[in-house]
């Protein structure tokens, strides 16, 4: 069985919080350095930076010190039978570094925790916008078909109103990759503040985002990857809806399952 020894998704979850001499040494860790001596003389003499900051890095990634840290620190076994074509490989490299920070980053007491919330809550909304609101509304369709009271909210504008929707009967999930959409993060807020229940799936790390969202699911992050020039930047909130929502389907499997086949023969109906 595959072990969670990859911890640079950890430290790209708290990037953005780190100092800018702690940045230096995640980019270090992130890019994986090979053959090299990972001693804190050895990587401080190399970073040109001190112990105590090595140590205060290691502590933001959520470590006791750096003993920890590079106890924990692994290296990624490389390819052997990967494709010629530059452009295919890059593609498929993508996908397989994002899957694999998908399985460190997965929590699944919390899975659990988000999975009852669907159950048990009357209804729910999804937020998002752009590539994000395209994914909440894929999301509602899949999610209504085994029996989920479900809404996609993707305008900016009904963002703001819809928190009047909202109450402690109501669980909102919010889509944000980077954590930084304001419409989408400021609805979540309102919404908490009227008493619903509040998801957010997003890269980003931070503990201020735990004044709008009760859940903060975190998904793997790559450089870049918001500009959606190698794959779609939505897929690593993907791997995680999918597997919530298999989770809900395992959950009354019988008819859950009735409700999906039922859906789909109205889908293929023809009128005589």
């Amino acid at each position: 069985m595959r072990q969670k020894n990859n911890i640079v998704p950890q430290i790209e979850s708290v990037y953005s919080n780190l100092t800018q001499l702690e940045q230096t040494i995640a980019d270090y860790f992130i890019s994986e350095p090979a053959d090299e001596d990972l001693s804190a003389q050895a990587v401080c003499g190399r970073l040109f930076i001190s112990e105590a900051t090595l140590t205060r890095f290691s502590k933001k990634c959520g470590f006791k010190g750096y003993r920890e840290f590079i106890f924990q620190y692994g290296l990624q076994t490389q390819r052997t039978d990967e494709p010629n074509d530059l452009q295919t490989r890059t593609v498929l490299d993508t996908y397989q570094e994002l899957l694999d920070k998908s399985y460190v980053l997965l929590d699944e007491a919390q899975m659990q925790r988000v999975v009852k919330l669907f159950l048990q809550k009357k209804r729910v909304f999804v937020y998002g916008i752009g590539s994000s609101g395209c994914l909440a509304t894929e999301m509602k369709i899949r999610f209504m078909r085994i029996g989920i009271q479900i809404y996609a909210v993707t305008d900016a504008h009904v963002l703001k109103m819809n928190s009047v929707m909202t109450d402690k009967d109501t669980l909102v999930v919010g889509l944000s990759l980077g954590g930084k959409t304001n419409e989408t993060l400021s609805a979540l807020e309102e919404a908490k503040k009227a008493g619903a229940t509040t998801v957010l799936m997003t890269s980003r790390n931070d503990e201020s985002l735990k004044e709008c969202a009760d859940e903060i699911m975190l998904v793997p992050v790559k450089e870049n990857l918001d500009f959606g020039n190698a794959i779609s930047p939505q897929f690593p909130v993907m791997i995680m809806v999918d597997i919530l929502f298999s989770k809900i389907l395992e959950s009354d499997l019988y008819r859950r399952s009735a409700v999906h086949s039922y859906t789909l023969s109205k889908i293929l109906e023809r009128k005589e």
